[in-house]
């Protein structure tokens, strides 16, 4: 998760796992799980069942 999309951008290029992916949350600060708690949750939930 990266509130930079030039960040993202880079980060995009590193992915070699299936299954990985970069998540881009404009407008959020550094502590995107404090401050996107349920956005945060989905997340890793969604990632979690696909496991």
């Amino acid at each position: 998760m990266w509130t930079s999309s030039e960040a993202a951008d880079w980060e995009k290029t590193t992915l070699h796992v299936n299954g990985s992916r970069v998540e881009h949350w404009p407008g959020v600060g550094h502590y995107l799980h404090e401050e996107q708690p349920q956005r945060t949750e989905q997340l890793i939930r969604k990632w979690a069942d696909t496991m």
